[in-house]
């Protein structure tokens, strides 16, 4: 990791309708993230040691505090996943009052802070399985999952002040990757510990939302342009082919996939990545 990450606060008053918010986050995050589902391989062993950790973090708090002011967090390889949490700051679906669905003209997260973790020097998780690495990505998702619900003072740089982060009472993994490799492994963390934490993924819900859309023209075609690890693991294939039985078209979907092997680090603006399809494409 490049340095904690900061928190981003985004007021202190309570939005009404966050959990039911954050179930359908994903839904409109489609177009800043890829599709996936839970890993196809067997997760790591969970060690008691992190679970007794973030277990004994929530129990100081809830000493003297509750759950919901707590903040919610998020991770990616790098910056990419940003762009969920902006879909996130700007979703207004849901009346803040009632929790039904329907705009209400305020940002169902508007009372709400949020800590978000880009492990830019592990970056791009979507390289590892490719090279045969997949344990270590594992490990590498536990340990950002492990960040953002242990309580600590972080420093926000070598030689910044320390700040005081608080664990987190939801975890968005807000990369297709570490959605498909370790989200398994997160929800057996989560367990172990005892917590009451919430866990989504920008998988199985992306999936859903394109289903959808092909549902209203009785199939089609999905086309999955993201890493190789992700198109390695075959979890968005998966996600629609379960999606689309549910939404009685099964046989009238059809996906394909193209793995980009720069494209994480493109995204993030890494000069490397950029040059060379620059240079691909005669531009350069």
């Amino acid at each position: 990791m490049v340095g904690p990450p900061e928190e981003t606060a985004v007021g202190r008053k309570r939005a009404p309708a966050v959990w039911v918010a954050l179930a359908a986050l994903v839904l409109v995050a489609l177009g800043a993230a890829s599709f996936g589902q839970p890993p196809v391989a067997r997760a790591p062993s969970v060690g008691a040691g992190w679970a007794e950790e973030i277990r004994a973090g929530y129990d100081q708090w809830l000493r003297h505090g509750t759950l919901r002011q707590l903040p919610i967090g998020l991770f990616d390889s790098g910056t990419g996943g940003m762009t969920v949490l902006e879909q996130i700051l700007t979703l207004d679906a849901y009346h803040n009052g009632t929790t039904r669905p329907g705009s209400d003209g305020r940002p169902d997260f508007a009372g709400e802070s949020f800590v978000f973790l880009a492990d830019q020097a592990n970056m791009p998780y979507g390289n590892y399985p490719a090279e045969g690495k997949t344990e270590l990505l594992k490990r590498l998702i536990l340990a950002d999952a492990r960040f953002l619900m242990t309580a600590g003072a972080h420093k926000a740089g070598r030689d910044g002040p320390a700040r005081r982060k608080l664990p987190a009472k939801a975890v968005v993994i807000a990369c297709n990757t570490a959605t498909a490799y370790g989200k398994e492994a997160i929800a057996a963390l989560i367990q172990r510990a005892g917590v009451d934490v919430q866990l989504t993924g920008v998988i199985d819900a992306g999936a859903r939302d394109a289903v959808s859309l092909l549902a209203e023209n009785g199939g089609g075609t999905v086309g999955v342009f993201a890493t190789c690890g992700t198109v390695l693991s075959e979890a968005y294939p998966a996600a629609i082919r379960h999606w689309a039985s549910t939404a009685g078209i099964g046989g009238r979907v059809a996906v394909v996939q193209q793995g980009a092997l720069g494209l994480a680090g493109a995204i993030d603006g890494r000069g490397e990545y950029v040059d060379q399809c620059c240079k691909h494409l005669g531009i350069a």
